[in-house]
C-alpha cells in the first residue's frame, strides 16, 4: 500500500473529524475522497485500525443509512461504519 494514500485518508479524517480524536463516519471519508479505489481505501483503513486509530461499528445501528451500510468496511466479522485517530500521522 502506498503511503500516499495511507497519507491523504488521514489527513481528511483529521480534516472532518469535529475535535482531534473524534469519529469521523466511513460514508463521509470516502464521500470526501472519491477518486481513491474501495479496495486501496479499505487496505488503508486497516492499517489505520492497526496502528494509528480505531475502526469501530455504529452502537445505534437503526441510525444507518443504506449509505453508510454501503460504505461499512468488514472487521473480525462485524461491519464497521466509523474511523478515529488516535495517534498523529507523522509518528511511524
Amino acid at each position: 500500500m502506498s503511503g500516499f494514500y495511507l497519507e491523504m485518508v488521514r489527513d481528511t479524517i483529521a480534516d472532518l473529524a469535529p475535535q482531534p480524536g473524534g469519529w469521523v463516519s466511513l460514508r463521509r471519508l470516502r464521500a470526501a475522497l472519491p477518486a481513491v479505489p474501495r479496495e486501496t481505501m479499505d487496505a488503508v483503513l486497516r492499517e489505520i485500525d492497526r496502528h494509528y486509530g480505531v475502526i469501530a461499528p455504529e452502537d445505534n445501528q437503526k441510525v444507518l443509512t443504506d449509505a453508510d451500510r454501503a460504505a461499512a468496511i468488514r472487521i473480525g466479522g462485524q461491519d464497521k461504519h466509523l474511523v478515529a485517530l488516535t495517534r498523529a500521522g507523522n509518528d511511524q
